[in-house]
Formats: C-alpha cells, structure tokens, sequence
C-alpha cells in the first residue's frame, strides 16, 4: 500500500514530507494506520447522546456507501480506566484497522494495557508492523 511518508519534527509535531513540491510517498500503513484510528468516526445516539459530539469525517460523504473512517476510542477520553473500558478501547481499535485487510494485511493484533494502545498489522508471513504507545494514558 502507497502512504505519505511523514517525519517527526524537531517541536515533536509530525508534517507530510514534501520533496520538489510534491508529496513523498512510502509503501507502509503508517500514516493511515493513525488516520484510522486517531479519526472520529460518527457515533449513533446509543453511543454519544448530545449530536455535536458524536463526531464523524466528512470525506466519508465521498467515499464507499456504507463506510466510516476512524474508530470511536475519542468515546472513552472521559472513561473510569476500568477493565471494561479498555475491553472497549481495544474492540474500537481492532474494527478501526479492519481497513487494512482489504489491501491484503493477513492480520491485525491489538493490545490495551494500563498506559497504552499496541497494534500490529501482520503483512505477510515475514513482515509485521508493530505501533506502540499509541495512546498514552488509556
């Protein structure tokens, strides 16, 4: 899969890399790893009560029928941290990056612990791509 390749700044921000005014890309999941999971996705009512709150990205009017980008994890910011809400955390991630088995990811490991998110997309039977510390402070 072609990504933008994007580079960790000197602040600690991160910024698409752009070469002879033009995007450079990699092949990685990378930055639509965190796309997917760092985009709200829209929540129903039985999820988020107040409707300006339930998010949602407006590119997905454009996309697939029936398709939403990113997870629900921005639902459990305010959560008690209690063994169901990271059960939770980690349902809403693993759906989010289901995405990535349509361009041929064999399969997608996700794991909450007290401080963190890790996830793992396994590629091919040799290559796996492991992201930790997605989230601190789960």
């Amino acid at each position: 899969m072609q990504d933008f390749k994007v580079e960790q700044l000197n602040d600690s921000t991160f910024d698409l890399v752009v070469e002879n005014n033009q995007f450079v890309t990699e092949s990685s999941f990378r930055t639509a790893f965190n796309y997917q999971l760092f985009i709200n996705k829209r929540a129903d009512k039985n999820l988020v009560s107040t409707p300006r709150e339930r998010g949602g990205w407006m590119g997905d009017l454009i996309t697939k029928p029936d398709y939403q980008s990113g997870s629900y994890i921005y639902t459990k910011h305010q959560a008690r941290n209690t063994q169901n809400d990271k059960n939770d955390i980690a349902a809403y991630t693993k759906k989010s990056l289901e995405y990535f088995l349509d361009f041929g990811a064999k399969e997608i490991i996700v794991i909450v612990n007290d401080n963190n998110i890790n996830g793992e997309i396994k590629v091919d039977n040799d290559t796996t791509l492991k992201y930790n510390s997605l989230w601190r402070g789960v």
